[in-house]
């Protein structure tokens, strides 16, 4: 019995442990393979941006200039590109005012001091200058930028401009209103 305890392992050849070897390395590196990459930060999920909404657009007259009034772009139109918010303002600056009609933006290009008259079939815009009372504060903001605010009939079928007994007829168009100018308005809201 004691011949069975001191024999010991049986010897194993160089081949059979050369591939436990290789078995045992392998599956180690299997391992530490899965490891890495279970480990490794997922690469960030692909963003895709909703396309931004198209720029709400609005019915506009322009015309260029005379040469003799500087060649500019003149522009007339509904003072805001939302019709609640046009409609809104146009109740309240009729009662200031005492008169039907909506706000209008009239841009002239390289014009600042002339004064311009716009006449419609329906009648003539008047200037609204901005003074007490949070509707006319709020228009000052639109002066700012070099745009005059008028009032008057809405929805004209022709419009003409009048600077310095030139008259210049403008077209109708649709106009997209800019990015940012949308951005201010609700700004203005909040």
């Amino acid at each position: 019995m004691s011949d069975a305890f001191d024999e010991g392992p049986e010897p194993v050849p160089h081949a059979a442990q050369r591939l436990a070897w290789r078995l045992m390395g392998a599956a180690f590196a299997a391992l530490a393979t899965v490891l890495v990459v279970r480990l490794l930060p997922a690469s960030a999920p692909v963003r895709v941006e909703p396309p931004a909404p198209p720029a709400p657009t609005v019915r506009a007259w322009e015309g260029v200039l005379p040469e003799a009034l500087g060649g500019g772009l003149a522009r007339l139109r509904p003072l805001h590109a939302d019709p609640e918010r046009q409609a809104f303002d146009a109740a309240a600056l009729g009662r200031e005012l005492g008169r039907e009609g909506s706000p209008w933006r009239l841009e002239l290009e390289g014009i600042t001091s002339a004064e311009a008259r716009v006449e419609l079939r329906g009648g003539t815009l008047v200037p609204v200058e901005p003074g007490p009372g949070p509707l006319r504060q709020l228009l000052a903001r639109t002066i700012e930028t070099g745009a005059r605010v008028l009032f008057g009939p809405g929805e004209p079928e022709t419009v003409a401009l009048v600077i310095d007994d030139l008259r210049l007829e403008l077209e109708a168009t649709e106009l997209a209103v800019p990015v940012e100018e949308e951005a201010l308005l609700r700004e203005e809201l909040e």
